[in-house]
C-alpha cells in the first residue's frame, strides 16, 4: 500500500459528520481521547484532498464550513457531533482565531454549495465588519493575541476569494496588502511572526504558502 493510501486511509478514520478530528490521540478531560475539530485543521485536510481524493475533500470542507456559529463567527473548536465547545477561551472578542473564519470563506469558494451562499454570504459580511474594525485575533498556538503575518495572509486570501465568489467589494484588499509591510524584519531579512515578536516559526512559513501559492505577492 503506498503512502499517500495510508495517509487517506488515516484521514478517512478521522472524519466526522462534521469534519476532520485533529490531535486524535492522548489523554484528555476525565481521562479520555482529546478529540476535537479545529474548523483550520480540518480545512487545510480538506483543501489538500482535493488533489486526491476530490469527493472526500468537498465532504471536508462543507462540513466543516457549515458548523455552527456566534454572530456569523466560527467558536474555537467543536466536538465530533458539531457541538461547539462554547467554554474555550478563544471565543471572546479580540482573542478569535480569525484565521479560521478566513478559512472557512476558501472552504466555501472551493465546494460552491448553491444551498448555503446565502447563509454564508451573511457569515462574510460579518467578517469583513470585523477586520474592518481592526480586532486583534489570537496565533495559531493559542499563547499570544494581536496581529499576526499568518493571520493576516490568512485574512487577505479569504477576502480575495470572497470577493470572486460574493460578487462583491470590501475595499479591504490593497490595505492587507499593504499591511503586509508590517511583518518584514530587514535586519533578518525576512517576514516574521509579529511587528512584536520578531520570530520565523511555522506559523511565518504557512502565511509564505499562502501568498505565493495564490499570487498574493505583487
Amino acid at each position: 500500500m503506498s503512502l499517500i493510501v495510508q495517509a487517506i486511509n488515516g484521514i478517512k478514520e478521522n472524519v466526522s459528520y462534521h469534519g476532520v478530528a485533529a490531535a486524535a490521540s492522548g489523554p484528555g478531560k476525565n481521562g479520555g481521547e482529546y478529540r476535537h475539530i479545529w474548523p483550520r485543521d480540518s480545512i487545510f485536510v480538506g483543501l489538500e484532498m482535493l488533489k486526491w481524493n476530490k469527493t472526500l475533500g468537498e465532504e471536508i470542507l462543507l462540513r466543516t464550513a457549515l458548523l455552527p456559529t456566534w454572530n456569523g463567527l466560527l467558536f474555537q473548536r467543536y466536538e465530533l457531533n458539531g457541538i461547539a465547545d462554547s467554554d474555550a477561551w478563544c471565543n471572546v472578542e479580540g482573542r478569535r482565531q480569525l484565521d479560521q473564519d478566513a478559512l472557512k470563506f476558501i472552504a466555501i469558494a472551493r465546494v460552491d454549495d448553491k444551498h448555503s451562499k446565502t447563509k454564508m454570504f451573511e457569515d462574510f459580511q460579518k467578517f469583513v465588519e470585523v477586520i474592518k474594525s481592526r480586532e486583534t485575533a489570537t496565533d495559531v498556538w493559542e499563547q499570544k493575541q494581536g496581529y499576526f503575518f499568518y493571520t493576516t495572509a490568512a485574512v487577505l486570501w479569504a477576502i480575495q476569494e470572497g470577493e470572486k465568489y460574493f460578487g462583491v467589494e470590501t475595499g479591504l484588499k490593497a490595505e492587507l496588502m499593504k499591511s503586509l509591510e508590517r511583518y518584514w524584519d530587514e535586519k533578518q531579512k525576512s517576514f516574521v511572526k509579529s511587528p512584536f515578536e520578531k520570530i520565523v516559526d511555522l506559523e511565518v512559513v504557512l502565511a509564505l504558502n499562502i501568498l505565493l501559492e495564490n499570487g498574493l505577492f505583487n
